[in-house]
């Protein structure tokens, strides 16, 4: 669990954003919350959210995060073989696997400890989760988010990652 812990640092900010930003574009309140519940991926949860508050449909939405969430697959082939044998038990546990988790999953030498994959996230998801909830709850107003030009953070957001 502590290899998740500077992690969750930086995501439960990003959680209050992402719920902050989806609510004031017009999500409602329980919106955000559940993708956060489900999907629990900040990179598709905020290319969603950029595509429906710039005025895109739900399929560009969907394009965007699946876009976006296509890191996993070769994330989840390297970390696979340490999972648990059986497709359902490797599907579950797959769950876990979320970036800074599986970077602190990783041994050196293409080995990886599922147990640190499971920790580290553990810490990082009620992180999210949290975030996302405060983030909906104090919401600003629509005019201090346009005051404080705080509508560009998903665009800034995908050029940090760039």
């Amino acid at each position: 669990m502590r290899v998740g812990f500077a992690p969750a640092a930086a995501t439960l900010p990003l959680g209050m954003t992402f719920g902050a930003l989806a609510v004031t574009g017009g999500w409602g309140p329980w919106a955000p919350i559940v993708a956060s519940m489900l999907a629990f991926s900040g990179s598709a949860q905020f290319a969603a959210a950029t595509v429906l508050t710039g005025g895109g449909g739900g399929a560009l939405a969907v394009t965007a995060a699946a876009l976006m969430n296509a890191r996993f697959v070769p994330m989840g082939l390297a970390i696979g073989p340490y999972l648990s044998d059986g497709r359902v038990r490797k599907a579950v546990e797959s769950l876990a696997l979320v970036d800074a988790s599986w970077v602190g999953a990783h041994l050196g030498g293409g080995r990886f400890d599922r147990y640190r994959l499971f920790g580290a996230t553990a810490v990082q998801y009620p992180a999210w989760l949290g975030g996302t909830v405060r983030g909906v709850v104090f919401a600003p107003s629509p005019a201090v988010i346009e005051t404080y030009g705080l509508h560009v953070i998903f665009p800034a957001f995908f050029l940090i990652l760039l």
